[in-house]
C-alpha cells in the first residue's frame, strides 16, 4: 500500500504546487521520501525532535537518490535545517496508524513526535 499511496500523492495539487516537503522517517514513508526528490523538491526529514536534515536532489552530486532518501543517508548527505532561520514547508507528509475520512484527523502510534516536529 505505501508505493500506492506514494503514487496517490504525486497527484495532488498540493504536492504538485510545493517545493520544500517534510516526510517522517516511518519505513512506511520510504516511496514518499524518494518521490519528493525524484520530483526534484527538497526533502526535510526529522533527526530528533525539534532537528530536521535537509536534502536538496540539485545538491546531491555523486549521491545516490535512493540512499539520501533514507534516515541513513539523510543523516550522511542531508544539512541542518532550521526552521525559524530557513524558510518554510510547503507540504508535512506524516504516518499515521488511522486517519479519518471525513475530518481528516489522524490517529499516531501515541508518542507525539510528529507534533512536537
Amino acid at each position: 500500500g505505501a508505493d500506492a499511496a506514494a503514487a496517490r500523492l504525486l497527484e495532488l495539487p498540493e504536492f504538485q504546487r510545493a517545493r520544500t516537503v517534510k516526510v517522517g522517517l516511518d519505513p512506511v514513508l520510504a516511496p514518499v521520501r524518494l518521490a519528493v526528490l525524484e520530483s526534484g523538491k527538497v526533502l526535510l526529514v526529522p533527526q530528533r525532535a525539534g532537528f530536521l536534515r535537509r536534502i536538496d536532489p540539485a545538491d546531491l552530486g555523486g549521491h545516490n537518490i535512493s540512499h539520501a532518501a533514507s534516515g541513513e543517508g539523510a543523516r550522511s548527505v542531508g544539512a541542518p535545517f532550521d526552521l525559524d532561520a530557513s524558510g518554510e514547508v510547503d507540504l508535512i507528509v506524516a504516518g499515521s496508524a488511522a486517519v479519518s475520512p471525513s475530518t481528516g484527523a489522524r490517529l499516531g502510534r501515541g508518542l507525539g513526535l510528529v507534533d512536537l516536529e
